[in-house]
């Protein structure tokens, strides 16, 4: 430790590891109670918390830069999420989109088929004054 400065937390902590190392240890199914002490400790460190106390501590203040990290790769994690989950929400869109179009491209399909349909055709060219020819088809003749 040298001449290292000990406030009277670390100082109390020492203690009790000192005074516990003395003592003959109990059965482990014992719950051990917390003193008063301890109690005040967790308190303490509590209002440290949320005064913003422990930003000043010297092992914080070292370690900077690794917090900063840290956060911003959180910061980086929930972006992803939300990103995520937009582009899921995108797929999903373009799905019912897609299912849409096919509905309509099988009802046109159908649509075409039935006008296409030869009496269909006659009944529709008729009013422009076109018949069907009552004459046979041509033949082919094939050569040998």
């Amino acid at each position: 430790m040298g001449n290292e400065f000990i406030n009277k937390e670390q100082l109390e902590e020492l203690n009790k590891a000192a005074a516990e190392e003395k003592q003959p240890k109990r059965k482990a199914s014992r719950r051990k109670k917390k003193t008063a002490d301890e109690r005040i400790s967790e308190s303490r460190t509590l209002n440290q918390l949320m005064n913003g106390d422990f930003l000043t501590k010297k092992y914080v203040l070292d370690n900077f830069p690794f917090l900063a990290f840290v956060g911003v790769l959180v910061v980086l994690l929930i972006a992803k999420g939300y990103y995520m989950q937009e582009l899921n929400n995108n797929i999903e869109k373009t799905k019912t989109e897609l299912g849409e179009i096919n509905a309509q491209k099988v009802t046109y399909g159908s649509e075409l088929y039935w006008k296409k349909r030869r009496p269909n055709m006659v009944r529709n060219l008729e009013p422009l004054g076109l018949k069907e020819s009552d004459k046979e088809a041509p033949k082919k003749i094939l050569a040998e």
